[in-house]
Parts: structure tokens; sequence; C-alpha cells
């Protein structure tokens, strides 16, 4: 990883909600890229009707730009600047993978580890085998098999986020570990509990103690009690205002925090993991939890992650990434350490992922340019995305016999649901069916490391 690290001397400038910070002259001259951005921002909340939005870069130790543009509260025309708070959403996983990593550091958990060895409440029923083999980096890369779906998920009161435990109790789970990619919520919310077992503190507390004071991050906080009014409030629409609900699992997604305050977080990952002599978890950690962790699991189609983090490649090299947001506020972190620059862009209002769409690839090109370095080139990291070793067929339903016995196959019906859809298998005429985002499709079962699927519009 290329290093900068450039002291910043220290007067903070507010001015049309643009933050000025003096920088060392190895920094390169920024003002163009900023004047094009400004424009193409400043453009596009008009044109997407976005209340709100703020955005700040990282190079090495300087930030060579922090700003905000629109209103947080559009009815009494109050401004947006760096300093405007925000939720974050999802992008509070990466704060409790970091946790996670703390306790691993201290010796006190393995990854490697059954979640229910630290949380033995864990009785999420299963068709797959053992519990047991649900492991705290399974639960990390979102390859547990614990299903999202919960009750009750974003209420103004929402109970303490432990909750979150009973009811994935009472489901069971959609899949076997290390099997497939599965967005999950609640997954990452069981580490919550995880991290109180084992530290003896509450969620909230260890938060605050080991990751937001350490990074000085006072501008941020945790999504309970008395919440900034731009926290509080989000848009549909430019003018249509509309209070945020907070999510019953909180370690998935309760922190708010502002543009320049996630400037901190972004230069502790740039140093892997350090900030200002304080040293968050080792460099060691640091490098696994940005490595690819699913290379062997065949069903991702060539999606890469690593631990918590979506890791992408472009011309900075491989990026850590997440992406966050709640009922109306939306946000986008990308960090590209080995090129030293980090991104992150806020809003709070719905379409504002809108204007975020260019920031891992786009952006970082041209920040790439104005750094004077190459494009850093990697190999695919998954070269063979459909993974021809599992040899899938698809074949016509004539051509096929069915051979599993019809009691066989009736185990396998009923509602499942993952990230983003439910969907009900059936058994009909000896076939299992579904209908998938209006597809009506039949099931057929895994022999001699071949499967086969095929579809029928009559159905």
């Amino acid at each position: 990883m290329k290093s900068y690290r450039i002291a910043l001397t220290a007067l903070v400038i507010a001015v049309s909600g643009s933050i000025s910070f003096a920088q060392d002259k190895k920094v390169p001259d920024y003002k163009p890229f900023i004047e094009k951005y400004r424009k193409i921002f400043s453009d596009e909340i008009k044109q997407y009707q976005i209340a709100g939005l703020s955005i700040a870069v990282v190079d090495g130790d300087s930030i060579v730009w922090c700003e905000g543009f629109g209103y947080y509260n559009q009815k009494e025309k109050k401004q947006v600047t760096g300093h405007t708070a925000f939720n974050i959403g999802s992008i509070c996983k990466t704060f409790t993978a970091l946790s996670i990593l703390q306790l691993k550091d201290q010796k006190k958990i393995k990854l490697d580890d059954p979640y229910r060895k630290y949380v033995p409440e864990f009785k999420m029923k299963t068709r797959f085998g053992s519990i047991d083999s649900i492991t705290i980096r399974n639960m990390m890369t979102h390859h547990a098999g614990i299903p999202d779906f919960i009750k009750d998920k974003m209420l103004e009161k929402p109970p303490y986020f432990t909750k979150v435990l009973d009811y994935v109790n009472d489901d069971y789970a959609t899949a076997a570990p290390n099997n497939i990619f599965s967005y999950s919520n609640a997954g990452i919310s069981l580490l919550g509990n995880l991290i109180e077992n084992v530290s003896k503190q509450s969620y909230y507390d260890y938060l605050q103690k080991n990751i937001l004071t350490p990074l000085n991050m006072t501008e941020s906080g945790l999504l309970r009690g008395k919440l900034p009014e731009s926290v509080d409030l989000g848009y549909s629409g430019s003018e249509k205002e509309m209070k945020e609900l907070q999510v019953v699992d909180a370690p998935a997604g309760c922190i708010y925090s502002t543009a320049y305050d996630m400037t901190k977080y972004i230069r502790a990952m740039l140093n892997k993991g350090t900030f200002n002599h304080h040293k968050l978890i080792s460099a060691s950690t640091f490098d696994e939890m940005s490595s690819i962790q699913n290379k062997n699991i065949y069903l991702d189609f060539g999606s890469t992650n690593g631990l918590t983090w979506q890791l992408y490649f472009n011309d900075a090299g491989k990026c850590i990434e997440h992406a966050g947001g709640t009922i109306n506020h939306r946000a986008e972190l990308c960090i590209a350490p080995e090129a030293g620059i980090g991104i992150i862009i806020m809003s709070n209002s719905a379409n504002g992922g809108r204007c975020m769409f260019r920031e891992n690839y786009e952006m970082f090109s041209e920040i790439m340019k104005i750094k004077g370095m190459k494009p850093i080139v990697h190999e695919k990291p998954i070269p063979n995305i459909l993974h021809k070793e599992h040899h899938f067929v698809y074949a016509n339903a004539a051509a096929i016999s069915v051979t599993k016995h019809i009691q066989e196959l009736e185990q396998y019906t009923g509602r499942y649901g993952t990230f983003g859809m439910f969907y009900t298998i059936e058994l009909r005429e000896g076939k299992l069916w579904t209908n998938i985002w209006g597809n009506n499709w039949y099931l057929l079962p895994v022999e001699n490391n071949e499967f086969v699927s095929s579809s029928d519009s009559s159905f």
C-alpha cells in the first residue's frame, strides 16, 4: 500500500457547506476534480429531487474534499455541510465486524469456531445437519444460511436487538453453511449478541469505547435516545418529509455519522486498522478482513466478499466497499488501500443512491490520474465465474426422468425467504415447482454432480 502520512494543519473553514483543509504540498491539485463533481452533484440533487447530500474524499492522511449540498430540513432551509449527521445504514455492519475482529485479536474468540460456542442460546432450526457447523466467519460473510426476514423490523421504539435471536430461533436455516451468499441483517445482528457475551459490555458501550472514541468520531453516535434533527428526518422526495424509524437488528444498522467523521474511519482503514497511533486491529487481521473469503463457494458466481466488506477491483486496485440505507437515508463507502484513497457519500433522501453509482469506478479512476498513478491491475480473483467444475446442465423437461421418490421431494416443499424475496416450493405431478420474479420453474435433483433446471411459462 502506498502510504501518505501528511500532517494536517488545523483550521477548518466552512464556506457554503464546503470545508477546506490546509494540505501538504505533496498532495496533488484536486481543484478541477472538485469543481467537476461539485457541479455534477448540484445538478443531480435537482434532477433526482434529493433534499441533501454530503461527500468526503481522502488521499492518504489528507482530507482533500468535504462538502455538503442541499438541506437537512427543507422547510426551514437548513443547509447540509460536511458536519451534518446522516444515518449510514448497513455501513454499521463494518463497525460490528471490526468489533468481532478486535475480540479475535485479543484471542477471546476464533472466527472458525461455532457461533453457538459463544452464544449457546442460539437454537435455530435447520434441515442441513447441526447448527454447530455455522461459524462466526460464515456469519460475517453472509454464508451462514441465517434467514434475513424478521418481523417488526422498523419501529419508532424497537425492542432491544437481542430479541432478534428469538425471531431466528423460531425460523429455519435457508441453506447449509458455505453454500451460497445470502445477505442477512439478522445474521449480523446476532454478532451483537456474541460481542455482549464475550466482552461483558452492552453492544452500544463496546462500540463507543472501542471504536468511536479511539477514532475521535465526536460527530457520530448510535440510534438510541434523542437524535440529531438531520438523522431523525428523511425525504422520499426533495420536499416529502418523513420521520426515520429505527431497526430492531441494531448491529446491522444503528450508527449515524458525518462525512467529516467518516474520514477518520477511512484513514484508519487506509492505515490497516491504525488511526493516530491507536491500533484498532492488527495489520494481519486487516489483511484477513480485506481478503476474498468465498473463492470456493461455487454458487456465488464470481462475486467477491471479505469479512463483512464487499470487495471490488478497479483502477485503484482492490477496494473494500459497503453501502447503507434506511427508509430514506443512503450512504456509500469505498476504500482503496493500495492506492491510499477513500470516498464516502451520504444522503438523507431515498433517491440519494442515484448520486453514488459512479463512486466505485469513475471517481477512483480520475483520482488515480490526478495522483499520477497507473491503474493497479489484479488477475480475476475468481477466474471461472460459472465454476464449470459443477457441470451445470440446462435441459428440456421431456429429456429428464425424475428419479427421486415423491416422499423424498415432499421434504423440500414450503415457504422460503432470501434477500429481496419470498418464494414457495410446491410439489405438483411429481415435480418441485416455484415462481421467482414472475417466472415458473421446476427443480430437479442433483445427481452425479449435475444440476438440472428448466422453466415452463405454461404452468
